[in-house]
């Protein structure tokens, strides 16, 4: 498992934006065990196609713990298909200072 680059300062930006709940819509409200969740997967291939992608605040959601591993029914995690990644990624390449922004470097 690779860790995320700048994940407390993402985090904190996800918490804030998604009003303090869970982005699988359980309507819980984030707090103790939180992960961050990729709409698109994060596997070896998707890191070597989508690099400004794959990490960025655009793929990443703030999710409990238990949401994620399964452990409920009460909501659906986002996902996102290759085609929508290979847009953003290409957006991400064209424009650094969104590409910037969306991965805490500025």
């Amino acid at each position: 498992m690779v860790s995320i680059p700048r994940r407390a300062e993402k985090l904190y930006y996800l918490d804030y934006h998604q009003n303090g709940l869970c982005a699988c819509g359980c309507g819980r409200f984030l707090c103790g065990a939180i992960d961050l969740h990729h709409a698109l997967f994060d596997t070896k291939g998707n890191r070597k196609n989508y690099p400004l992608f794959i990490h960025s605040l655009l793929n990443l959601f703030a999710v409990l713990h238990d949401c994620h591993m399964g452990r409920t029914s009460a909501g659906k995690l986002p996902f996102i298909t290759n085609y929508q990644a290979d847009k953003k990624e290409r957006i991400l390449e064209k424009k650094k200072w969104i590409s910037d922004f969306v991965n805490c470097k500025g």
